[in-house]
């Protein structure tokens, strides 16, 4: 473990940890956190500070849709994919007959 100076001349006691992170995904969040003003040091800083205030992982984790419905609903993935079918061909043919219109953007509420 090394020591370095922090506000306040408090004295930060700091230790090296090694871990593995896919290159990739190393790769294309440097560019994003480049442009908040950080590098990955600074992330992962920033998420183990929130998993310690929050005392939770700072984000919401959940299961796919299909996984969540098989446990909580007891449906196959079939029958979500057999569901999403005719959801898809119920708007479509409402939309077709004028009973919902596409919308693009916030001029296409304008008409």
């Amino acid at each position: 473990m090394t020591q370095s100076a922090s506000i306040g001349d408090v004295p930060a006691i700091t230790a090296t940890k090694t871990i593995r992170l896919s290159r990739s995904r190393l790769a294309a969040a440097g560019p994003i956190l480049e442009r908040l003003g950080m590098d990955s040091r600074s992330a992962i800083e920033l998420f183990l500070a929130q998993v310690i205030s929050r005392k939770a992982i700072p984000f919401t984790i959940t299961l796919p849709d299909s996984e969540y419905a098989a446990a909580e609903y007891g449906v196959t993935v079939a029958e979500i994919e057999a569901a999403g079918r005719r959801m898809r061909r119920s708007s479509d043919a409402a939309r077709r007959s004028g009973g919902v219109r596409a919308v693009s953007g916030i001029d296409s509420l304008r008409e």
